[in-house]
C-alpha cells in the first residue's frame, strides 16, 4: 500500500510520509520509495484508525544545492 508523496526541501528539509492499510488490516512491515539524495531518518509502525494501521517514514533531502525531491511510505498490510 503506498503512502502519500511528500515533498523535501533541499539542504536538510524533511518529509514524513504515511502508508495507511485498508480496514481491518494492520502494517505487518514497511518500508520507502526514496530517491538518491533522501536519507531515511525513521521508517516504523503507526496508528492512525486502528493499532498498527500504518506505516511512516520520515526522510531528509540531503541534495545540497539541488531541488525539492520526493519519497513515500509503503506498507504490506495483512489481515
Amino acid at each position: 500500500m503506498p503512502g502519500n508523496l511528500v515533498n523535501a526541501m533541499p539542504n536538510g528539509g524533511t518529509g514524513t510520509s504515511t502508508a495507511v492499510c485498508p480496514a481491518n488490516e494492520k502494517a505487518i512491515s514497511g518500508g520507502f520509495a526514496l530517491p538518491s539524495g533522501v536519507y531515511p531518518l525513521m521508517s516504523d509502525q503507526e496508528t492512525t484508525i486502528t493499532p498498527g494501521d500504518t506505516w511512516r517514514v520520515q526522510f531528509q533531502n540531503t541534495n545540497n544545492g539541488g531541488g525539492v525531491l520526493q519519497g513515500r511510505a509503503i506498507a504490506n498490510c495483512s489481515p
